[in-house]
């Protein structure tokens, strides 16, 4: 107990932050969340929170808000099926990929169950309202999102 209250004392007096681990600004000690930007712990709650902006939590899932409605594709590239859609404004997301450039300039993707089926798939990263896109879409994993396992 006296352990567990040092430790978050101490992360409370550097402002929660933690020093990079693997080269990631996150994790952060029992009882917080990783908020992206600017790369602090904070407080996780009950559920994630739109005020919060984009994190990734402990679930592993990296929460943010989003353009919609935003297609979703069966493959991370615009040309294969349109298999769902984004309805909500904040949204989940379980893992990223690399695929097609698409408008964001980029090639990352991130996967996700959308709102109009229980059909998982792809929305790019020009639609999701992921911080400082440039560095976070060019490598979410040193944010601490995972990549999706290759099939």
């Amino acid at each position: 107990m006296i352990r567990a209250y040092l430790t978050l004392a101490a992360a409370a007096l550097a402002g929660c932050s933690v020093p990079p681990i693997g080269g990631k600004g996150c994790p952060c000690v029992d009882g917080y969340t990783c908020k992206i930007e600017p790369n602090q712990c904070v407080v996780i709650s009950e559920r994630p929170m739109a005020r919060l902006g984009c994190a990734v939590y402990s679930d592993g899932r990296l929460y943010c808000g989003n353009h919609s409605p935003s297609a979703m594709y069966a493959a991370p590239r615009s040309s294969s099926e349109r298999v769902n859609t984004l309805t909500t404004l904040y949204s989940w997301f379980d893992c990223w990929g690399t695929g097609e450039l698409h408008s964001g300039g980029n090639t990352t993707w991130y996967h996700t169950q959308g709102d109009d089926s229980a059909a998982f798939g792809w929305v790019a990263a020009a639609d999701v309202f992921t911080p400082n896109v440039t560095s976070f879409d060019a490598d979410p994993a040193a944010f601490g999102f995972a990549p999706c396992a290759e099939p």
